[in-house]
């Protein structure tokens, strides 16, 4: 099971919105020695907070900081959803494209279009698919309470 640190935000119902706590990196994230992922999430990521939705099962405010854990298995089948099934829909539809083709000299057209609507719709299908889960990561513990400050 995979656990983090975050802070609650806002508390709807039984779900709550959370911003993580930390870099998730190791200490040596801006050092010359580190392995420099901290200047590739500069570069490649937003400076925006990350913000999750969580099952809030022990009743955690806002401000509380907490323990928040995702099941075994939640990122390799997110995974699968977000990366692979654009790849595989993005070649099979390729593969089709081209076998549609009647001269050759169509053949890499049609290839190239199917191979862009597979992947189009796979990213879509993902995307859609994720939409209509609940959050499975859950709040497990609260560390530190406003309401005890």
């Amino acid at each position: 099971m995979l656990e983090m640190r975050a802070i609650i935000l806002t508390v709807t119902g039984d779900e709550a919105e959370i911003s993580p706590v930390g870099g998730g990196g190791c200490s040596h994230c801006d050092s010359k020695n580190g392995c420099g992922s901290n200047t590739l999430t500069k570069m490649f990521c937003s400076s925006q907070p990350r913000k999750f939705q969580v099952r809030n099962q022990v009743g955690a405010v806002v401000g509380d900081e907490v323990n928040v854990s995702l099941p075994d298995g939640i990122l390799l089948r997110s995974s699968w959803r977000m990366y692979l099934l654009p790849l595989l829909l993005m070649l099979s539809c390729g593969l089709f494209g081209a076998s549609l083709a009647v001269g050759s000299e169509q053949r890499d057209v049609f290839a190239l279009l199917g191979s862009l609507l597979g992947l189009v719709t796979g990213f879509a299908w993902g995307k859609f698919a994720s939409m209509n889960d609940r959050p499975q990561a859950v709040v497990q513990s609260i560390v530190s309470s406003r309401v005890n400050s």
